[in-house]
């Protein structure tokens, strides 16, 4: 009995020091690659950034209560976004004043029922009583809007509510970038795992409010979860996620994830320099701050 109770603190500690040093690995890798980033900020101060060759088509699912902030949105993607846009495609309900706003921007509207057969309304998730199903919506509608938007191979999706704040290139020496962020959260790769059954993890998390992706891999990606549950992706995904989380999955880190375990080699890891504005927060320019490479408007945080 007591060498039993011995070897459970044993596994114990030795899991609380696992923990540790992944965190401190992570903040210690997090703050080379922040200190790399700065260098090539002077660097692009320097020698003019060009233009990639890499075309792409954006795709940005907007909530209604983004209105006010996608004008932002879509300067900050066409000032700074340094790869020619083919097509930008804004998902979202079909509000008469959010279609004419899109129309004015040059954009084009994707009703937000007609991608999947799923509607928010069919979404059963209030985690502490809190309706999270437009925010898990939105995630479906991201995948679902790479595999049937636009011609372009290539696919940047960004949140209605972040702007690129500087001029950025997302696809360099044949390598697609990947914005690491501050945050982690053990129960997204939880998630990512349970979907794909990966092999292992980057000590990075990639919840960057936009990303590169590659219609190809996504495919594969969505067809793998398909294969594993017999079941339409975003059912299996639906189906799988632990609904008592307020945050039970990242679209962006399953399949960061996943490109990370099949494509490692063609992943180049940047630090995201994002800035999230609250209430008080002063930002004296939006679209060419010297450090930041994107501000996020959050709803959540306007208030704080």
């Amino acid at each position: 009995m007591y060498i039993c109770i011995q070897k459970k603190q044993i596994f114990f500690l030795i899991n609380i020091l696992k923990k540790n040093y992944s965190s401190y690995s992570r903040k210690i890798s997090l703050f080379f690659l922040k200190l790399k980033g700065l260098c090539e900020i002077i660097s692009s101060k320097i020698f003019k950034i060009k233009t990639s060759t890499v075309n792409v088509d954006v795709i940005i699912t907007m909530h209604l209560k983004d209105l006010k902030k996608i004008k932002k949105c879509i300067h900050g993607l066409k000032k700074n976004l340094m790869h020619p846009i083919d097509k930008i495609y804004i998902i979202s309900s079909s509000s008469l004043k959010a279609i004419k706003m899109i129309k004015e921007l040059d954009c084009i509207f994707i009703d937000e029922n007609t991608l999947i057969k799923l509607t928010k309304g069919k979404i059963k998730y209030k985690p502490g009583g809190n309706d999270r199903a437009g925010w898990l919506f939105q995630q479906f509608l991201n995948y679902a809007g790479i595999i049937a938007l636009g011609r372009c191979e290539y696919k940047f999706c960004i949140n209605a509510d972040t702007i690129l704040s500087r001029k950025q290139i997302f696809y360099k020496n044949n390598r697609i970038v990947f914005n690491a962020t501050n945050d982690y959260q053990n129960d997204y790769f939880e998630i990512a795992d349970k979907l794909l059954g990966l092999k292992t993890f980057s000590k990075f998390s990639f919840t960057s409010h936009h990303m590169l992706y590659k219609r190809k891999i996504m495919k594969q990606m969505l067809k793998t979860i398909e294969k594993k549950f017999k079941e339409p992706w975003y059912l299996a995904i639906l189906n799988n996620i632990n609904k008592n989380l307020h945050s039970c999955h990242s679209d962006f880190d399953t399949y960061a994830q996943f490109f990370y375990n099949n494509y490692k080699k063609s992943m180049k890891i940047e630090y995201w320099f994002n800035k999230t504005v609250f209430k008080n927060t002063k930002i004296n320019n939006f679209f060419n701050h010297f450090i930041y490479k994107s501000i996020s408007i959050h709803s959540w945080a306007e208030d704080k």
